[in-house]
């Protein structure tokens, strides 16, 4: 979460722009997670032609924090990853 801000900023612009990418992406979300984040989410799978799209039922932004669910991102990050 240290950098999630810069992140964000670093990445705006026109979602057309990520159509190119030929690696396959997880677009991993919480569906407690605030609007613009869960919209964000919908608009990049339907432009990332090899995106997979997770949406954690019950968890917000925060899931990956030590305090909220992070092993549930991590069976999600394996899944991804193998």
């Amino acid at each position: 979460m240290r950098y999630d801000a810069q992140t964000v900023r670093d990445a705006a612009g026109p979602l057309q722009r990520f159509s190119q990418l030929s690696c396959e992406v997880l677009l991993l979300g919480g569906a407690r997670s605030v609007r613009n984040l869960t919209t964000s989410l919908e608009r990049l799978s339907n432009v990332l032609p090899h995106a997979r799209k997770v949406i954690l039922s019950g968890m917000g932004h925060t899931a990956a924090d030590n305090s909220s669910h992070p092993d549930r991102v991590a069976t999600e990050l394996r899944r991804f990853f193998a």
